[in-house]
């Protein structure tokens, strides 16, 4: 691969990327079509994690000019993901509710196979050149000029640098997977609140069913009940229940097959840049699943992230700080946005869970690890 020169300089510039998510691959894409040359390296990975179900994600409606960007819209298409045309809420004093995204001008969100989305983007970036190194870092590799941390929540190289994680609460998602005997008749995805948090459904690609419930870290089921904890809590959930059980799906799958326990909290870095470095995606902020753009969020954030550092080789001081300010401004708006969210909901709000998301900023907690 040649390398790109800027004015007045013989040193080429690489960037090495700490990650294989959305964010890493749509940060690699955009530098490479810019002309940087881009090294990643993948993170670690749990023996366990082969094992797990598949992962279903959604893309929101503006995530179709993201595809475009990065050279993925042909291939996406192709890829069997589901359409999304209506997003049901039962949340509120309403009670159910429905946004329709027929008519949206940039056309329908879409349930995605994670693994083939991931698959494809990864093909983008070998074929524009990107190089993966080993995940513990035991082959010698050639210096670089910046790193970018698309390590996830862990944030594992920003906290390196001395980055804290702060985090607005201690929400957890757990994540479930089931085979659905009947095809969707409907192809909406489903929130519900219930007393002690929220649930969300949806149909998935390849005839499966996904499920995940968030609660904070002390209101879960006690980890000794398992899986029959949280399929009690299903209970609590009849708009949730009856769908699974209207498309065939077995409870006891789920309680059968493996699922995740993840933080889903709202949190971010006290900074999201220094010296030679950014955090992109999760690394740098995580968001509230309820805001259901996490996705779209990263492939924006990679790009963005891309640009700065582009600007960075270029000669541009202020490209990084820029790009510091833009995600601060980002996290805010979706502060204010979470807390109209929640504050909408007032069937519940005598429930800790809910008196806890009625005010704004955060519990005044950080981290070392996730």
């Amino acid at each position: 691969m040649s390398t790109v020169r800027p004015p007045g300089r013989q040193l080429p510039f690489t960037v090495r990327i700490i990650g294989d998510g959305p964010a890493a691959l749509a940060t690699a894409i955009g530098l490479l079509q810019g002309g940087v040359a881009v090294r990643c390296r993948p993170p670690r990975r749990p023996a366990t994690a082969s094992a797990l179900p598949p992962r279903a994600d959604s893309l929101s409606p503006g995530g179709h000019a993201l595809l475009a960007r990065l050279g993925v819209a042909g291939a996406f298409a192709a890829d069997g993901h589901l359409p999304c045309h209506a997003h049901a809420c039962d949340w509120g004093p309403g009670g159910l509710r429905h946004l329709d995204f027929i008519s949206h001008p940039q056309g329908s969100a879409w349930q995605v196979d994670r693994g083939r989305f991931d698959g494809r983007l990864r093909e983008r970036a070998l074929a524009l050149g990107l190089q993966w190194e080993p995940p513990d870092g035991t082959e010698a590799a050639p210096p670089v000029q910046a790193i970018v941390d698309a390590s996830g929540r862990s944030s594992h190289f920003a906290r390196r640098q001395g980055a804290r994680r702060l985090r607005g609460d201690r929400q957890l998602a757990w994540l479930a997977s089931a085979p659905a005997a009947h095809a969707p008749g409907d192809g909406m995805s489903l929130v519900e609140a219930t007393a002690d948090g929220w649930w969300y459904s949806a149909p998935a690609p390849c005839g499966r069913w996904s499920l995940a419930c968030f609660t904070d870290a002390d209101l879960r089921p006690p980890p000794a009940q398992g899986h029959a904890g949280w399929l009690q809590r299903l209970a609590a959930a009849p708009r949730t229940l009856d769908r699974l059980i209207a498309h065939g799906v077995d409870a006891r799958h789920l309680a059968l097959q493996p699922a995740r326990l993840l933080a889903a909290d709202s949190s971010r870095l006290d900074r999201f840049c220094g010296s030679g470095w950014l955090a992109v995606g999760d690394a740098a902020m995580g968001f509230d699943p309820l805001s259901a753009h996490g996705l779209t969020v990263a492939l924006q954030s990679g790009l963005h992230a891309a640009q700065a550092l582009i600007a960075l080789r270029d000669g541009d001081a202020q490209a990084l700080p820029a790009y510091a300010a833009r995600l601060a401004d980002a996290f805010d708006a979706y502060q204010r946005q979470r807390l109209a969210l929640y504050r909408d909901e007032t069937r519940h709000a005598c429930h800790r869970y809910w008196q806890r998301r009625r005010h704004g900023g955060y519990d005044g907690t950080t981290s070392s690890s996730d």
